[in-house]
């Protein structure tokens, strides 16, 4: 078992995190325990299920991938991991750090967006949008750029600070694309693959990586323009900032299950009465990426003024 710093908590592990930063030698509590053991066939009473994913009454998670692992997910505290014959144990740790991360989002009452996130001066902004739409070549772009990373794939809002929203950092690194690693000039020789049979590798940015909360600033909405159109941005009325927070909950229909829905709700009105959410359109090719970059830039800046 190893301790690390995950969303702000001491995060207990016998899954290795070899990028995670170690949590200091004091004695605050544990918070979350993720450890190998027998996890039950299925969940009695079950709320939520599909072939892949259960919700109990109580808001307990099951989730089965077959071949790597089954997880359950209790209290906001314990996670139980039965992993496969001969399982890789990256295929076991992209889920814990993926699905199984969100569900815990949940039962701690915390708004997971599915975003990848940087810090840009003292602020954070966040990228949503669905799978392949380029939210992590975006912030590596970014980071290169000579900002800081907080969080790739699953952002961890907190929006009960006096202060404003929090995005508390999760991993030091990326989730890329082998395509996106030689727009970015990035070869993978030596990188490690997330998952065995993918040509998807982890990026350590470490040395970029924001370890404290931060406030959040602003979101992008990422969609995809015209082939040939320049990226652009526009603010997003209220209303519709709030249906494009909602589309973009991480994990949301076990969320639901969970009995979430008015929470939620509320967390996506209070970020987008408090928060520039703007759209952000961009080529479906990698070769508008530095001008996407800098009018994101551009634009944070304004929102600081």
């Amino acid at each position: 078992m190893q301790d690390y710093l995950l969303c702000g908590w001491r995060f207990r592990s016998e899954v290795p995190l070899a990028d995670a930063m170690r949590w200091p030698q004091d004695d605050h509590p544990v918070d979350v325990t993720a450890r190998f053991g027998s996890v039950p066939p299925a969940l009695a009473g079950a709320a939520f299920a599909t072939p892949f994913t259960q919700v109990d009454a109580a808001g307990n998670c099951r989730l089965e991938i077959a071949g790597v692992a089954n997880y359950l997910v209790r209290d906001g505290r314990e996670i139980t991991i039965e992993a496969a014959p001969a399982a890789a144990m990256s295929d076991i740790r992209v889920f814990l750090l993926g699905t199984v991360l969100g569900m815990l989002c949940h039962q701690r009452g915390l708004f997971p967006l599915h975003a990848s996130c940087v810090r840009i001066r003292a602020r954070a902004l966040a990228f949503c949008g669905p799978s392949g739409i380029g939210k992590s070549t975006l912030a590596a772009k970014l980071v290169e750029r000579g900002h800081a990373l907080l969080c790739d794939d699953v952002s961890v809002i907190d929006i009960r600070s006096p202060a404003g929203p929090l995005v508390w950092p999760a991993m030091p690194r990326l989730r890329l694309w082998q395509d996106a690693l030689g727009a970015l000039g990035v070869d993978p020789g030596g990188m490690e693959r997330e998952r065995a049979q993918l040509d998807k590798y982890a990026l350590p940015a470490r040395a970029a990586f924001c370890s404290e909360a931060t406030r959040l600033g602003g979101i992008f909405v990422l969609r995809w323009g015209g082939p040939r159109s320049a990226p652009r941005t526009a603010p997003l009325p209220a209303m519709w900032a709030m249906k494009a927070l909602a589309n973009n909950v991480y994990r949301h229909r076990p969320a639901l299950a969970m009995g979430r829905q008015t929470q939620l709700f509320e967390a996506a009105g209070k970020i987008a009465a408090q928060l520039a959410i703007n759209t952000l359109d961009r080529q479906r090719s990698l070769d508008d990426l530095d001008q996407v970059a800098e009018l994101v830039e551009r634009e944070s800046a304004r929102w600081e003024c």
